[in-house]
């Protein structure tokens, strides 16, 4: 099972510069597998630790057990495009260190979604994007992930979402 094409990505899309993204939580990689099907030209870098961890606020626990059968799943669905990704198994916070500023076209986060999580997030990948690239992620809906968004980019960019407040992006002003 392939996941459609999230709509922050056919945004992105729309921008001549497609070359190099990365994904910042990954899982099973079904959206890995979406975006390189969809685009030829996309260099991924895919972040995640599959470590453990419990999710108070959806009563969702992640363990351990889970974590190596995803990542075995990952590996195995994304084989065909080995020659397009790059995997980390490291924290994000950690990962985003390997890059320079301005590095990426497109950030997708999909990683842990409590609040403090996130803004970590923000915080290490937001100045891995170009200057009018696409910072992007998932669970807008969920309030540590939309509190986060909204906090760190109040006054700074504008927020865009799906209809159905699943996907949120915005593209990085030039400074």
């Amino acid at each position: 099972m392939v996941e459609p094409v999230r709509e922050s990505f056919l945004f992105f899309l729309r921008n001549p510069r497609i070359i190099y993204g990365a994904e910042i939580g990954v899982r099973k990689g079904l959206n890995a597998l979406a975006m390189l099907k969809h685009c030829a030209e996309l260099k991924l870098v895919l972040v995640d630790n599959y470590c453990e961890y419990a999710d108070t606020s959806w009563n969702e626990e992640y363990t351990l057990k889970e974590g190596i059968i995803d990542k075995q799943n990952m590996l195995e669905a994304l084989k065909p495009y080995n020659d397009r990704i790059t995997f980390l198994n490291k924290d994000s916070q950690i990962a985003a260190k390997d890059f320079p500023d301005n590095h990426f076209d497109y950030v997708y986060i999909d990683a842990k979604h409590d609040e403090e999580s996130v803004t970590i997030d923000l915080i290490s990948w937001y100045p891995k994007v170009r200057n009018g690239g696409v910072l992007a992620g998932h669970d807008f809906c969920r309030s540590g992930v939309n509190t986060a968004v909204k906090k760190f980019f109040q006054g700074k960019e504008k927020i865009s979402c799906d209809g159905i407040c699943i996907d949120w992006w915005i593209v990085k002003k030039c400074n």
